[in-house]
C-alpha cells in the first residue's frame, strides 16, 4: 500500500458518518478516527487474523471467540499488531461487552485513579499495550481536561518505527501528536534504549498498571514489572 494510493482512501471518522454504522459508539481509540481504511473485513472465524490486511476495518461478532475469553483479550491487539484502521463489534449475543475484559478494566482503573489525584500518565510509545493506553488517556482527557499523556520513547521516531506498517506509523503519529510532551530517552537505536525507557518510566510512575502474561519472564514488560516492584511502587497487572 503506497502514501500516493492510502490518500485516496476515507478516513475511519468518514466511514463511520455512513447511514449504516449510524447509533454506533466509538468506544476507544478516538484518537486513531484520522486512520485511512483500505477496505472492510466481515469475518467471524478462529482463524480471522490470518486474513487481515493493513488498513482494514474489521467488523465482528465473536462469534467464534466467544467461548475462549483469551481470544477475545487478544482481538484488540491482534488488530493493532496487523495494523488495522479499526475494529467493529457488535456486542449482545456473543460478546456481552463491547471491549475486551482488559481494555474495559484499563479504562476503569484510570477513571477510578483520577479523583485519587493520578493526573499524569506516562506511556513507552510500543505497538500493543502501550498504544491502547495512551489512546484510552487521550480518550478520558476529552472529559477530565486535568489530566495529561506524557510519551517517554526509547529513540526516534525514525529509529523506532523503521520496521512497522504504515498504519501503525500513522497511530504512533497520532498519539505523539496529541501528547502533552514527549521525552525521548535516546536519539539513536541502542541495545540498551529499551531498558533506558522502561528505568526511566518506573522512575516518574508512582503506579505501574500493565498487562504481563509472565511477570517473571524476560520481555520489556516483565522487566518493567521487576523495576517497579523493586521500587516498592503497586503494580496492577490486567493480565490477572
Amino acid at each position: 500500500m503506497t502514501s500516493q494510493h492510502t490518500a485516496d482512501y476515507p478516513t475511519l471518522q468518514e466511514v463511520l458518518r455512513l447511514p449504516v454504522f449510524a447509533g454506533c459508539t466509538v468506544c476507544g481509540g478516538a484518537a486513531g478516527l484520522g486512520r485511512r481504511v483500505s477496505g472492510v473485513n466481515l469475518t467471524d472465524t478462529p482463524d480471522y487474523a490470518r486474513w487481515l490486511a493493513q488498513g482494514e476495518l474489521l467488523i465482528t461478532t465473536g462469534f467464534a471467540i466467544a467461548d475462549d475469553p483469551q481470544a477475545v483479550d487478544a482481538l484488540l491487539p491482534t488488530a493493532a499488531e496487523k495494523g488495522l484502521s479499526g475494529v467493529g463489534i457488535k456486542p449482545g449475543r456473543y460478546l456481552p461487552s463491547p471491549l475486551p475484559a482488559a481494555l474495559a478494566e484499563l479504562r476503569r482503573v484510570l477513571e477510578t485513579a483520577i479523583p485519587q489525584g493520578f493526573v499524569d500518565f506516562y506511556a513507552g510509545g510500543a505497538l500493543g499495550w502501550d498504544t491502547y493506553c495512551a489512546q484510552t488517556v487521550l480518550d478520558l482527557r476529552e472529559e477530565y481536561p486535568c489530566i495529561a499523556l506524557h510519551l517517554v520513547l526509547p529513540c526516534s521516531r525514525a529509529e523506532q518505527t523503521a520496521r512497522w506498517t504504515e498504519a501503525q506509523k500513522a497511530a504512533y503519529d497520532c498519539i505523539y501528536r496529541e501528547a502533552d510532551s514527549c521525552e525521548f530517552v535516546s536519539v539513536d537505536y541502542t541495545k540498551d534504549c529499551m531498558r533506558l525507557r522502561n528505568k526511566r518510566l518506573v522512575e516518574l510512575a508512582d503506579c505501574c498498571v500493565c498487562f504481563c502474561g509472565e511477570p517473571e519472564g524476560r520481555s520489556g514488560t516483565a522487566q518493567t514489572v521487576r523495576m517497579a516492584r523493586q521500587k516498592g511502587i503497586p503494580v496492577i497487572n490486567l493480565a490477572s
